[in-house]
């Protein structure tokens, strides 16, 4: 149910927005739910931690799909238009959103959530892999939903409080299990873990570029399986929601294996039945990467 309480601001807990009011009458009591949409699945899993029963949440990547080539279908658009709130990351990682939010009417909240987080420092938007940084969009969603629900504030708090905490814990286990590890390089098909080499301390080589569709050039793969060589690399990563072709023929022409990371961008319908989420998936990562680098127990 859209809100009609707002009166055209430009701003909302330092985050860039855009929203006006409509010239509806103002309800005296909040609504029951939020009605809220994302552009893919980290932001999705923020929103239900955070809203818990309070929102409704419209997830505009279908489970499995790829993010990045994401196109918006009538039907969406018109789901969207009808939302309170909807939090993306930008034109550049989906420029699909673009087009999107422009046509949406002024009365939707539309947040970029990459803006204004604390440690949005690198070209890189795939901040969630990074769990510090992941609580502090979690601060940041929290913020606008009480805003735009001050009535289940409450909700909202706890929500936050006990995901932050799990985030917390995860970033301390992350940081024990890659603390003493051999190995200080990981080669990558894919830009997209740059939060990750940032926060725990491993430099990051990439195939493929932030978007996997940026491919190397023939020089470019000559560099790469150099830098394998001379770091005695023994394993290069692949993903599992990505064709592999190039990565995996690298790898096999400097003779090592491969192994998986997931960076979390969407999770397939089957796992997320089984109960995957966003932490048991970084756990996944944090053991392939205990592997990869060689790390002690």
């Amino acid at each position: 149910m859209p809100l009609n309480s707002f009166v055209c601001f430009v701003a909302l807990s330092g985050l860039f927005v855009t929203a006006c009011s409509s010239a509806e009458s103002v309800p005296n009591s909040a609504p029951a739910r939020l009605s809220v949409a994302v552009s893919l699945y980290p932001l999705e899993e923020l929103v239900r931690e955070v809203g818990g029963d309070v929102v409704d949440i419209i997830n505009l990547t279908p489970p499995g799909s790829e993010p990045h080539d994401l196109t918006i279908t009538p039907k969406q658009a018109d789901a969207v238009s009808d939302v309170d709130v909807i939090f993306h990351l930008g034109d550049d990682f989906q420029p699909a959103i673009a087009g999107l939010v422009k046509g949406l009417p002024s009365r939707v909240l539309v947040v970029n959530i990459l803006l204004n987080l604390p440690s949005h420092i690198i070209k890189d938007p795939h901040f969630w892999l990074d769990p510090i940084a992941m609580s502090e969009a979690s601060a940041e969603i929290r913020q606008v939903l009480e805003d735009l629900d001050p009535a289940h504030a409450e909700e909202f708090t706890t929500g936050w409080a006990k995901y932050d905490e799990d985030l917390r814990s995860l970033d301390a286990e992350i940081a024990l299990g890659l603390a003493s590890c051999k190995q200080k390089t990981i080669v990558a098909g894919h830009r997209a873990y740059g939060y990750l080499a940032k926060k725990y301390g491993f430099n990051l080589v990439a195939v493929n570029g932030i978007s996997p569709e940026n491919e190397p050039s023939a020089k470019d793969l000559e560099d790469i399986a150099a830098i394998v060589k001379a770091t005695g690399t023994k394993f290069i990563f692949t993903e599992s929601t990505l064709p592999n072709t190039l990565t995996e023929s690298l790898a096999s022409s400097v003779g090592v294996t491969t192994l998986v990371l997931n960076p979390i961008e969407t999770l397939p319908a089957d796992d997320l039945s089984q109960g995957a989420s966003y932490l048991s998936v970084q756990r996944d990562n944090l053991a392939m990467l205990r592997k990869g680098l060689a790390c002690s127990s």
